[in-house]
């Protein structure tokens, strides 16, 4: 069971950290408002 959780659980850091990274590197939808990024996620910009 602990091997399960582990495993789902890095799997879920992984989606999350791709997915910061792919919000780091685009722009908001938002057309009135683009929201200012932490320092930690520009870091991650290429």
């Amino acid at each position: 069971m602990e091997k399960i959780a582990l495993k789902l659980l890095k799997n879920m850091s992984e989606l999350s950290f791709r997915t910061a990274v792919l919000s780091a590197n685009s722009a908001s939808s938002w057309i009135a408002h683009q929201a200012k990024e932490p320092q930690a996620l520009q870091k991650l910009k290429k």
